[in-house]
């Protein structure tokens, strides 16, 4: 009876040593994934403020300076074309900034409600 006891008692204790080390694993990974999240976040929000402070305002500009010097003649048409299409490109980033930017935050929400 006494054997019997002992080994239950043993397997009980090693079965509480694999649950703790599974427990360390799985921590350390969340841990690691939240601070990518948490990284990809950060990038993404300090990308999306420079287009929000200088990139879009740089690409109206841009619009408005090459609608004029067309008008005026100082450029061609090509050169107009290549002009909007730089500040469309602009407009492009910034909107893929915000996507990435708002899946970032879904992303740390996700990680955060398990």
């Amino acid at each position: 009876f006494k054997k019997g006891q002992k080994n239950l008692i043993e397997a009980t204790r090693f079965s509480r040593q694999i649950a703790e080390s599974n427990y360390d694993v799985e921590l350390r990974q969340f841990k690691t994934q939240f601070e990518a999240a948490y990284r990809q976040y950060l990038q993404n929000n300090l990308s999306l403020r420079y287009y929000e402070s200088e990139g879009i305002p740089n690409a109206q500009q841009v619009v408005l300076t090459a609608g004029k010097q067309l008008q005026a003649g100082q450029i061609n048409y090509l050169e107009w074309v290549q002009l909007i299409n730089q500040s469309i490109h602009t407009r492009s980033q910034y909107i893929e900034t915000q996507l990435n930017t708002h899946n970032s935050v879904i992303q740390l929400n996700y990680l955060l409600a398990q």
